[in-house]
């Protein structure tokens, strides 16, 4: 399985598109983490077409808590 980009030209793999998920998470502010629309939004804006429902699949695999539970007060 695999994300299509917003052309259609290509297709990166579901384990890419996590990677690239990872690495958004890992540099978001923790007092303000990016919610899974924000991390859909900056995707599209890179040429992924992936959407909100599909990157909560992927956090949710890679055992990353929601934004109310990364928040760091």
């Amino acid at each position: 399985g695999g994300i299509a980009s917003s052309d259609g030209s290509e297709a990166e793999s579901s384990k890419a598109v996590k990677l690239r998920l990872h690495k958004l998470i890992t540099t978001e502010d923790p007092k303000h983490p990016l919610s899974d629309q924000e991390l859909a939004d900056i995707l599209a804006k890179e040429g992924l077409d992936i959407s909100r429902r599909t990157v909560t699949k992927y956090r949710i695999a890679e055992g990353v808590p929601s934004t109310r539970q990364r928040r760091v007060f």
